[in-house]
């Protein structure tokens, strides 16, 4: 469940991330995702940006259904990137 009212949603001993996502409907965004509930910690720890300690994301619809895609933060455009659901 990702929230942006960290105080009344999220455990005490979760830990919580940063992501910045691009929504081809609701344009940029930022919320929180905690680990392990909205991402595991393995998956958190190949896509999260090293410097920043934040995820990147964009979402886009396909036939009105929303697919969440992660993608490496660095210089540029990246082109690796995977399905998150």
């Amino acid at each position: 469940m990702a929230t942006t009212n960290l105080s009344t949603e999220v455990p005490v001993n979760a830990e919580v991330i940063e992501v910045h996502i691009l929504d081809s409907v609701k344009g940029n965004y930022t919320t929180y995702w905690t680990i392990p509930d909205d991402i595991s910690a393995e998956e958190a720890a190949k896509w999260i940006d090293p410097a920043t300690k934040i995820l990147y994301a964009t979402t886009i619809y396909e036939a009105g259904e929303p697919g969440t895609y992660l993608a490496l933060s660095g210089k540029g455009m990246d082109i690796d990137t995977a399905i998150f659901d």
